[in-house]
């Protein structure tokens, strides 16, 4: 996890008698990347005078909600203040810059080529009040006992925060969507929670409009137009992160993990998967089992 930090950060400067909570799931069964959900990184910081970050062209998407304090940010040309109680949202490959006197700051970096986060890729950087700052605070603190508990109910427990956690981060993000595409996006998302619980089922686009209550055609426009890619491709990019995730973190067989992603046969799954990441599943364990 260290070598990921050092890959993201270019410039960081932070005082000795500053505190830095490392949100990192690691430890549980399937825990990295905050179970599969594409946070790469998140934490809780109390930065003292002489803070400073600077990053080039960062991979993931920053969200950062300031508690205590303010800090002065610079985002190519979008420069401003952030203030107790705002949330600061940077995209995907945007040079920023950070630097405060102190502050109190919960922040996450999320994959954006992770299907959970594929929608943000139509949002600017922006500044916004938060509503729901002390949630996450609380929920967060409570992440980083259990990660040290590690008692019998421990996982199970992080597993429920983690969701709740990422279910306020999704509507902090859409808090001033207009309300139409804000609609929109709530039900789908009601709706890939759906898929996401029954990956092996054979799902085709007339079944997913169904349960959306769209038209066919209506449906697919929707999500064209927030996710970039239409339904069924999405539905395979949530099908490669399930797969991912099995192949990093278990044993099973690839005929095992095709009927879990909704597969007939691994022959079918590993060409889908090799167009898709760019790798076979067998080259991509392989590439995981090194890393570690």
């Amino acid at each position: 996890m260290v070598k990921s930090m050092i890959n993201i950060i270019e410039n960081l400067i932070i005082p000795d008698d500053s505190v830095q909570k490392y949100l990192s799931l690691s430890a549980f069964e399937n825990g990295e990347d905050w179970f599969g959900n594409g946070v790469v990184w998140a934490g809780a910081s109390q930065l003292t005078a002489g803070h400073k970050v600077y990053r080039q062209c960062c991979e993931q998407h920053l969200v950062y909600f300031c508690l205590e304090g303010e800090v002065n940010y610079r985002c190519d040309d979008f420069v401003g203040v952030v203030k107790p109680g705002h949330m600061l949202f940077i995209p995907a490959g945007y040079e920023h810059h950070f630097q405060s006197d102190r502050v109190v700051s919960i922040w996450f970096m999320l994959d954006p080529r992770h299907s959970r986060w594929e929608w943000l890729r139509s949002l600017q950087a922006k500044a916004s009040i938060s509503i729901s700052e002390n949630e996450l605070k609380n929920l967060c603190e409570i992440i980083y006992i259990e990660m040290f508990r590690q008692e019998k109910k421990s996982l199970e427990v992080v597993h429920k925060l983690c969701d709740l956690t990422l279910c306020l981060l999704e509507r902090e993000l859409q808090a001033d969507i207009p309300t139409t595409q804000a609609r929109n996006m709530a039900k789908l998302e009601r709706l890939w929670i759906q898929v996401r619980q029954q990956l092996n089922y054979p799902w085709n686009i007339q079944d997913l409009a169904t349960l959306a209550s769209m038209s066919r055609s209506h449906f697919h426009a929707i999500v064209h137009e927030i996710y970039g890619v239409g339904p069924m491709d999405y539905v395979r990019n949530m099908r490669m992160d399930h797969a991912k995730s099995l192949l990093k973190y278990t044993d099973y067989k690839l005929q095992i993990i095709a009927e879990n992603c909704g597969y007939q046969s691994p022959f079918s799954f590993s060409n889908v998967f090799k167009k898709t990441i760019g790798i076979s599943p067998k080259q991509y364990r392989k590439q995981q089992t090194t890393k570690v």
